[in-house]
């Protein structure tokens, strides 16, 4: 189980690079949208990281507590 949440952790801390990135320049990160903006970038990457950074506290609190 701990394979899994450094996996979400490596992820969580990705999807905030990319985050970080697109913020200072959304084309870096949106490549492949037609039109790349800030709230593309919002939507994307900062949905991914609350989603793995959730993921990642509800593994820590249930499985590994021991």
């Amino acid at each position: 189980m701990e394979t899994i949440y450094y996996l979400v952790r490596v992820l969580a801390f990705a999807a905030f690079l990319a985050l970080v990135s697109g913020m200072i320049r959304p084309v870096t990160v949106l490549w492949f949208c037609a039109v790349a903006n800030r709230l593309g970038v919002i939507k994307y990457f900062g949905t991914a990281f609350i989603v793995l950074v959730a993921i990642e506290a509800l593994l820590k609190g249930y499985f590994l507590a021991v």
